[in-house]
């Protein structure tokens, strides 16, 4: 990701994919890191959820990528 340009929807649908494609292997082989979860005003609400969600899905730890104090509620509630 460019740091002044907001994320294209190929890479969170990569990101997607690569996660769903391994995750049968999660706890078993190594432990999914999709990476960081980034919900901030830059990405529309649709990214926002699908990048949660594939952050969410192995149930690793989360490290968030946004200045927590500046996000919204509604983005807040994503995390």
């Amino acid at each position: 990701m460019h740091p002044n340009e907001p994320p294209k929807w190929a890479n969170l649908l990569s990101q997607a994919n690569c996660t769903l494609n391994q995750i049968f292997a999660h706890n078993i082989v190594f432990y999914a890191d999709p990476d960081t979860l980034l919900v901030g005003d830059f990405l529309a609400i649709e990214q926002a959820r699908l990048s949660a969600t594939v952050v969410a899905l192995p149930g690793q730890m989360m490290f968030s990528g946004d200045k927590l104090a500046t996000l919204k509620p509604a983005r807040m509630k994503l995390l």
